[in-house]
Protein backbone atom coordinates (compact mmCIF):
# COMPACT_ATOMS: atom_id res chain seq x y z
CA UNK A 1 0.00 0.00 0.00
CA UNK A 2 1.25 3.49 -0.90
CA UNK A 3 -0.14 6.98 -0.78
CA UNK A 4 -0.46 9.93 -3.14
CA UNK A 5 -1.26 13.60 -2.81
CA UNK A 6 -3.99 14.73 -5.23
CA UNK A 7 -5.05 18.35 -5.62
CA UNK A 8 -8.36 19.23 -7.30
CA UNK A 9 -8.86 22.85 -8.36
CA UNK A 10 -12.55 23.76 -8.44
CA UNK A 11 -15.74 23.22 -6.51
CA UNK A 12 -18.67 22.77 -8.87
CA UNK A 13 -19.94 20.26 -11.45
CA UNK A 14 -16.56 19.37 -12.92
CA UNK A 15 -14.69 19.08 -9.63
CA UNK A 16 -17.40 16.99 -7.99
CA UNK A 17 -17.75 14.70 -11.01
CA UNK A 18 -13.97 14.27 -11.13
CA UNK A 19 -13.81 13.39 -7.43
CA UNK A 20 -16.69 10.96 -7.72
CA UNK A 21 -15.11 9.22 -10.71
CA UNK A 22 -11.70 9.13 -9.05
CA UNK A 23 -12.69 7.55 -5.75
CA UNK A 24 -15.12 5.05 -7.29
CA UNK A 25 -12.40 3.46 -9.41
CA UNK A 26 -12.30 -0.33 -9.40
CA UNK A 27 -8.81 -0.45 -10.89
CA UNK A 28 -6.78 0.51 -7.82
CA UNK A 29 -4.82 -2.73 -7.94
CA UNK A 30 -1.87 -1.22 -6.09
CA UNK A 31 -4.10 -0.16 -3.19
CA UNK A 32 -2.99 3.46 -3.40
CA UNK A 33 -4.53 5.66 -0.73
CA UNK A 34 -5.23 9.22 -1.81
CA UNK A 35 -4.92 12.33 0.30
CA UNK A 36 -7.15 14.69 -1.67
CA UNK A 37 -7.16 18.48 -1.32
CA UNK A 38 -9.97 20.40 -3.01
CA UNK A 39 -9.38 24.12 -3.47
CA UNK A 40 -12.43 26.31 -4.09
CA UNK A 41 -13.20 29.99 -3.40
CA UNK A 42 -16.69 29.01 -2.30
CA UNK A 43 -17.97 26.58 0.31
CA UNK A 44 -21.07 26.12 -1.83
CA UNK A 45 -21.53 24.83 -5.35
CA UNK A 46 -24.05 26.41 -7.71
CA UNK A 47 -26.69 24.80 -9.89
CA UNK A 48 -26.12 27.48 -12.51
CA UNK A 49 -28.63 25.92 -14.92
CA UNK A 50 -31.38 27.41 -12.77
CA UNK A 51 -30.05 30.98 -12.68
CA UNK A 52 -32.25 32.45 -15.48
CA UNK A 53 -35.38 31.45 -13.55
CA UNK A 54 -33.99 32.47 -10.15
CA UNK A 55 -32.99 35.89 -11.52
CA UNK A 56 -36.74 36.54 -11.75
CA UNK A 57 -37.93 34.37 -8.85
CA UNK A 58 -35.34 35.08 -6.16
CA UNK A 59 -37.37 33.22 -3.53
CA UNK A 60 -35.82 30.08 -5.04
CA UNK A 61 -32.24 31.25 -4.57
CA UNK A 62 -31.44 28.94 -1.64
CA UNK A 63 -32.46 25.96 -3.75
CA UNK A 64 -29.63 26.36 -6.25
CA UNK A 65 -26.73 26.43 -3.75
CA UNK A 66 -25.36 23.22 -2.22
CA UNK A 67 -22.93 22.58 0.61
CA UNK A 68 -19.69 21.58 -1.09
CA UNK A 69 -18.01 19.99 1.93
CA UNK A 70 -21.04 17.79 2.53
CA UNK A 71 -20.96 16.59 -1.08
CA UNK A 72 -17.24 15.86 -1.03
CA UNK A 73 -17.43 13.90 2.22
CA UNK A 74 -20.32 11.85 0.90
CA UNK A 75 -18.30 10.53 -2.01
CA UNK A 76 -15.30 9.38 0.00
CA UNK A 77 -17.38 7.47 2.54
CA UNK A 78 -16.48 3.77 2.56
CA UNK A 79 -13.20 4.47 0.76
CA UNK A 80 -9.66 4.50 2.22
CA UNK A 81 -9.09 8.02 0.95
CA UNK A 82 -9.12 11.28 2.89
CA UNK A 83 -10.24 14.70 1.75
CA UNK A 84 -9.72 18.31 2.79
CA UNK A 85 -11.47 21.40 1.47
CA UNK A 86 -9.50 24.65 1.37
CA UNK A 87 -11.47 27.83 0.83
CA UNK A 88 -9.43 29.99 -1.49
CA UNK A 89 -8.29 30.16 -5.09
CA UNK A 90 -5.13 29.09 -6.86
CA UNK A 91 -2.86 31.94 -7.90
CA UNK A 92 -0.04 29.91 -9.41
CA UNK A 93 0.83 26.41 -10.56
CA UNK A 94 4.43 25.24 -10.81
CA UNK A 95 4.49 22.25 -13.14
CA UNK A 96 8.21 21.62 -12.58
CA UNK A 97 8.11 21.16 -8.81
CA UNK A 98 4.48 19.95 -8.82
CA UNK A 99 2.99 22.53 -6.52
CA UNK A 100 0.15 25.05 -6.38
CA UNK A 101 0.08 28.36 -4.54
CA UNK A 102 -3.17 29.51 -2.96
CA UNK A 103 -4.52 33.01 -2.35
CA UNK A 104 -3.44 32.78 1.32
CA UNK A 105 0.15 32.26 0.06
CA UNK A 106 0.16 28.60 1.15
CA UNK A 107 1.96 26.25 -1.23
CA UNK A 108 0.78 22.66 -1.59
CA UNK A 109 2.63 19.89 -3.36
CA UNK A 110 0.91 17.24 -5.45
CA UNK A 111 1.56 13.94 -7.14
CA UNK A 112 -1.41 14.49 -9.39
CA UNK A 113 -3.26 17.70 -10.21
CA UNK A 114 -6.83 17.74 -11.49
CA UNK A 115 -7.84 21.11 -12.92
CA UNK A 116 -11.62 21.37 -12.84
CA UNK A 117 -11.81 25.10 -12.24
CA UNK A 118 -14.60 25.71 -14.75
CA UNK A 119 -15.58 29.06 -16.21
CA UNK A 120 -17.06 32.38 -15.21
CA UNK A 121 -19.41 34.68 -17.12
CA UNK A 122 -19.44 38.37 -18.00
CA UNK A 123 -22.36 38.94 -15.64
CA UNK A 124 -21.65 37.50 -12.17
CA UNK A 125 -25.21 36.25 -11.66
CA UNK A 126 -24.81 33.21 -13.90
CA UNK A 127 -21.72 31.45 -12.51
CA UNK A 128 -19.67 31.33 -9.33
CA UNK A 129 -16.84 33.85 -9.26
CA UNK A 130 -13.28 32.63 -9.70
CA UNK A 131 -12.02 34.40 -6.58
CA UNK A 132 -15.03 35.20 -4.38
CA UNK A 133 -17.37 32.96 -2.43
CA UNK A 134 -21.02 32.24 -3.10
CA UNK A 135 -22.22 35.31 -1.17
CA UNK A 136 -21.04 37.42 -4.09
CA UNK A 137 -23.03 35.31 -6.55
CA UNK A 138 -26.14 35.38 -4.38
CA UNK A 139 -25.98 39.16 -4.15
CA UNK A 140 -25.33 39.43 -7.88
CA UNK A 141 -28.51 37.46 -8.61
CA UNK A 142 -30.51 39.66 -6.26
CA UNK A 143 -28.97 42.78 -7.77
CA UNK A 144 -29.88 41.62 -11.28
CA UNK A 145 -33.43 41.00 -10.11
CA UNK A 146 -33.66 44.57 -8.79
CA UNK A 147 -32.13 46.00 -11.94
CA UNK A 148 -34.66 44.17 -14.11
CA UNK A 149 -37.55 45.38 -11.96
CA UNK A 150 -36.37 48.98 -12.15
CA UNK A 151 -35.61 49.08 -15.88
CA UNK A 152 -38.11 49.83 -18.62
CA UNK A 153 -35.82 49.36 -21.62
CA UNK A 154 -33.72 46.18 -21.35
CA UNK A 155 -31.12 44.76 -23.73
CA UNK A 156 -29.65 41.25 -23.53
CA UNK A 157 -26.45 40.53 -25.43
CA UNK A 158 -26.05 36.90 -26.49
CA UNK A 159 -28.13 34.46 -28.50
CA UNK A 160 -26.96 31.30 -26.77
CA UNK A 161 -28.97 29.35 -24.22
CA UNK A 162 -28.44 31.77 -21.33
CA UNK A 163 -29.43 34.83 -23.35
CA UNK A 164 -32.50 33.17 -24.85
CA UNK A 165 -33.62 31.71 -21.53
CA UNK A 166 -33.18 34.98 -19.69
CA UNK A 167 -35.08 36.87 -22.40
CA UNK A 168 -37.88 34.33 -22.09
CA UNK A 169 -38.03 34.67 -18.32
CA UNK A 170 -38.09 38.48 -18.43
CA UNK A 171 -40.66 38.39 -21.22
CA UNK A 172 -42.91 36.05 -19.27
CA UNK A 173 -42.86 38.29 -16.23
CA UNK A 174 -42.87 41.72 -17.88
CA UNK A 175 -44.00 41.39 -21.51
CA UNK A 176 -46.72 44.02 -21.10
CA UNK A 177 -44.66 46.57 -19.19
CA UNK A 178 -41.07 46.54 -20.48
CA UNK A 179 -39.21 46.84 -23.76
CA UNK A 180 -36.97 43.77 -24.11
CA UNK A 181 -34.44 43.33 -26.93
CA UNK A 182 -32.21 40.33 -27.54
CA UNK A 183 -29.13 40.87 -29.69
CA UNK A 184 -28.08 37.41 -30.85
CA UNK A 185 -24.85 38.45 -32.58
CA UNK A 186 -25.56 35.71 -35.12
CA UNK A 187 -28.01 34.81 -37.88
CA UNK A 188 -30.50 33.44 -35.36
CA UNK A 189 -31.00 32.64 -31.70
CA UNK A 190 -29.31 29.37 -30.66
CA UNK A 191 -26.96 29.23 -33.66
CA UNK A 192 -25.84 25.66 -32.89
CA UNK A 193 -29.36 24.47 -33.77
CA UNK A 194 -30.82 24.26 -37.27
CA UNK A 195 -32.73 27.13 -38.88
CA UNK A 196 -36.10 25.59 -38.12
CA UNK A 197 -35.32 25.49 -34.41
CA UNK A 198 -33.90 28.99 -34.56
CA UNK A 199 -37.09 30.23 -36.20
CA UNK A 200 -39.19 28.55 -33.51
CA UNK A 201 -37.11 30.20 -30.80
CA UNK A 202 -37.53 33.58 -32.49
CA UNK A 203 -41.30 33.18 -32.68
CA UNK A 204 -41.62 32.12 -29.07
CA UNK A 205 -39.59 35.14 -27.99
CA UNK A 206 -41.72 37.43 -30.14
CA UNK A 207 -44.84 35.97 -28.51
CA UNK A 208 -43.40 37.26 -25.23
CA UNK A 209 -42.84 40.71 -26.75
CA UNK A 210 -39.09 40.20 -26.99
CA UNK A 211 -37.56 41.93 -29.99
CA UNK A 212 -34.95 39.68 -31.60
CA UNK A 213 -32.18 41.41 -33.56
CA UNK A 214 -29.81 39.17 -35.51
CA UNK A 215 -26.55 39.88 -37.30
CA UNK A 216 -25.68 42.91 -35.20
CA UNK A 217 -22.69 42.39 -32.94
CA UNK A 218 -21.78 44.34 -29.84
CA UNK A 219 -18.28 45.78 -29.91
CA UNK A 220 -18.42 47.06 -26.34
CA UNK A 221 -21.01 47.78 -23.70
CA UNK A 222 -21.69 49.57 -20.43
CA UNK A 223 -24.49 48.85 -17.94
CA UNK A 224 -26.71 51.22 -19.96
CA UNK A 225 -25.44 51.27 -23.55
CA UNK A 226 -24.12 49.13 -26.38
CA UNK A 227 -21.69 50.17 -29.08
CA UNK A 228 -22.02 47.97 -32.16
CA UNK A 229 -19.50 46.95 -34.79
CA UNK A 230 -21.16 49.25 -37.31
CA UNK A 231 -20.23 52.22 -35.11
CA UNK A 232 -23.72 52.90 -33.79
CA UNK A 233 -24.53 53.21 -30.11
CA UNK A 234 -27.88 52.55 -28.43
CA UNK A 235 -28.85 53.46 -24.87
CA UNK A 236 -30.93 51.33 -22.54
CA UNK A 237 -31.96 51.38 -18.90
CA UNK A 238 -30.21 48.03 -18.45
CA UNK A 239 -27.76 46.00 -20.53
CA UNK A 240 -27.26 42.37 -19.52
CA UNK A 241 -24.30 40.48 -21.03
CA UNK A 242 -25.22 36.83 -21.47
CA UNK A 243 -22.48 35.59 -23.74
CA UNK A 244 -18.97 34.19 -23.60
CA UNK A 245 -17.58 31.79 -21.03
CA UNK A 246 -14.32 32.90 -19.44
CA UNK A 247 -12.01 30.01 -18.42
CA UNK A 248 -10.64 29.98 -14.89
CA UNK A 249 -7.08 29.26 -15.94
CA UNK A 250 -5.20 32.39 -14.86
CA UNK A 251 -2.89 30.30 -12.68
CA UNK A 252 -1.42 28.74 -15.84
CA UNK A 253 -0.64 32.03 -17.60
CA UNK A 254 3.11 31.43 -17.50
CA UNK A 255 2.53 28.15 -19.33
CA UNK A 256 0.87 29.70 -22.37
CA UNK A 257 1.72 26.66 -24.48
CA UNK A 258 -1.03 24.81 -22.63
CA UNK A 259 -3.70 27.47 -23.26
CA UNK A 260 -5.60 28.25 -26.45
CA UNK A 261 -6.24 31.81 -27.62
CA UNK A 262 -9.22 32.14 -25.28
CA UNK A 263 -7.42 30.71 -22.24
CA UNK A 264 -8.97 27.23 -22.25
CA UNK A 265 -6.61 24.38 -21.38
CA UNK A 266 -5.25 22.31 -24.23
CA UNK A 267 -4.87 18.60 -23.49
CA UNK A 268 -4.17 15.36 -25.29
CA UNK A 269 -7.00 12.99 -26.18
CA UNK A 270 -6.96 11.64 -22.62
CA UNK A 271 -7.35 15.08 -20.99
CA UNK A 272 -3.72 15.23 -19.84
CA UNK A 273 -1.27 18.06 -20.30
CA UNK A 274 1.38 17.17 -22.85
CA UNK A 275 4.71 16.46 -21.14
CA UNK A 276 2.93 16.62 -17.76
CA UNK A 277 0.65 13.61 -17.73
CA UNK A 278 0.28 13.88 -13.97
CA UNK A 279 -1.91 16.94 -14.65
CA UNK A 280 -5.43 16.24 -15.87
CA UNK A 281 -7.94 18.89 -16.95
CA UNK A 282 -11.65 18.25 -16.68
CA UNK A 283 -14.93 20.05 -17.29
CA UNK A 284 -15.66 23.42 -18.89
CA UNK A 285 -12.05 24.59 -18.71
CA UNK A 286 -10.97 21.97 -21.29
CA UNK A 287 -10.38 23.52 -24.73
CA UNK A 288 -11.72 20.61 -26.75
CA UNK A 289 -14.87 20.20 -24.62
CA UNK A 290 -18.30 21.60 -25.43
CA UNK A 291 -18.76 23.48 -22.14
CA UNK A 292 -21.89 21.82 -20.80
CA UNK A 293 -23.08 19.51 -18.04
CA UNK A 294 -23.99 16.99 -20.73
CA UNK A 295 -20.37 16.99 -21.89
CA UNK A 296 -19.11 16.43 -18.35
CA UNK A 297 -21.48 13.55 -17.59
CA UNK A 298 -21.80 11.86 -20.98
CA UNK A 299 -18.55 12.86 -22.64
CA UNK A 300 -15.62 13.41 -20.32
CA UNK A 301 -16.58 11.11 -17.46
CA UNK A 302 -16.62 8.20 -19.92
CA UNK A 303 -12.93 8.50 -20.64
CA UNK A 304 -11.41 10.27 -17.65
CA UNK A 305 -11.90 7.21 -15.45
CA UNK A 306 -9.29 5.33 -17.47
CA UNK A 307 -6.97 8.34 -17.30
CA UNK A 308 -7.32 8.45 -13.52
CA UNK A 309 -6.65 4.72 -13.30
CA UNK A 310 -3.52 5.04 -15.44
CA UNK A 311 -2.07 8.25 -14.02
CA UNK A 312 -3.32 8.44 -10.42
CA UNK A 313 -3.55 4.75 -9.52
CA UNK A 314 -0.52 3.80 -11.67
CA UNK A 315 -2.43 0.96 -13.29
CA UNK A 316 -0.72 0.79 -16.67
CA UNK A 317 -2.61 -2.31 -17.69
CA UNK A 318 -5.66 -0.09 -18.25
CA UNK A 319 -6.45 0.86 -21.84
CA UNK A 320 -6.77 4.63 -22.06
CA UNK A 321 -10.01 5.81 -23.63
CA UNK A 322 -9.92 8.91 -25.80
CA UNK A 323 -12.37 11.72 -25.17
CA UNK A 324 -15.12 12.07 -27.75
CA UNK A 325 -17.56 14.94 -27.84
CA UNK A 326 -21.13 13.88 -27.16
CA UNK A 327 -23.82 14.65 -29.73
CA UNK A 328 -25.63 17.96 -29.42
CA UNK A 329 -28.01 18.06 -26.47
CA UNK A 330 -29.69 21.40 -25.85
CA UNK A 331 -32.96 22.01 -24.03
CA UNK A 332 -33.86 25.70 -23.91
CA UNK A 333 -37.00 26.91 -22.12
CA UNK A 334 -38.49 30.12 -23.48
CA UNK A 335 -40.84 31.09 -20.70
CA UNK A 336 -42.88 28.61 -18.70
CA UNK A 337 -44.92 27.01 -21.46
CA UNK A 338 -42.22 25.36 -23.55
CA UNK A 339 -39.22 26.07 -25.70
CA UNK A 340 -36.94 24.33 -28.18
CA UNK A 341 -34.52 21.48 -27.88
CA UNK A 342 -32.62 18.70 -29.53
CA UNK A 343 -30.79 15.57 -28.46
CA UNK A 344 -28.59 13.36 -30.63
CA UNK A 345 -30.32 14.44 -33.82
CA UNK A 346 -33.88 14.33 -32.47
CA UNK A 347 -35.93 17.52 -32.26
CA UNK A 348 -37.95 18.06 -29.09
CA UNK A 349 -41.50 19.38 -29.33
CA UNK A 350 -42.29 22.36 -27.12
CA UNK A 351 -44.42 20.35 -24.67
CA UNK A 352 -41.48 18.04 -24.00
CA UNK A 353 -39.23 21.03 -23.25
CA UNK A 354 -41.90 22.22 -20.84
CA UNK A 355 -41.92 18.83 -19.11
CA UNK A 356 -38.13 18.51 -19.00
CA UNK A 357 -37.13 22.01 -18.02
CA UNK A 358 -39.57 24.90 -18.47
CA UNK A 359 -41.71 24.06 -15.46
CA UNK A 360 -38.96 24.31 -12.86
CA UNK A 361 -35.58 24.57 -14.65
CA UNK A 362 -34.74 21.21 -13.08
CA UNK A 363 -34.07 23.04 -9.81
CA UNK A 364 -35.64 20.27 -7.65
CA UNK A 365 -33.14 17.85 -9.19
CA UNK A 366 -30.24 20.29 -9.09
CA UNK A 367 -28.54 18.58 -6.21
CA UNK A 368 -28.24 15.21 -7.94
CA UNK A 369 -24.83 16.16 -9.30
CA UNK A 370 -23.83 18.61 -6.59
CA UNK A 371 -24.81 17.07 -3.25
Amino acid sequence: MSSKEVVIIGGSFGAIAALKTLVKSKNNSKNIVLSITVISPSEFSLFNIGTPRVAIETDKIDKIFFDLKKALNKYIQNTPHSIKLIKGYVTDVNLDDRSVTISNNETIGYDNLIIASGTTTQHPAFKLDNERDSTYTRESIKSLNRDIKNANKIAIIGGGATGVELAGEIGTEYKDSKSITLFTGSSQPLPTLNKSQGDKASQKLKDLNVTVINNKKAKSFTPTSIQFNDGSTTSFDLVIPAFKLIPNSQFLKKYSQYLDNDGFIKTDDYLRLNNHHEVIAFGDVVAQGVKSLVDIIYGQVKNVGSTFDYEVYDNHSVTLQAYKKPGTVLVVPIGKTGGVGTAFGLTFPSFLVKFLKSNDYMIPKGGENLS
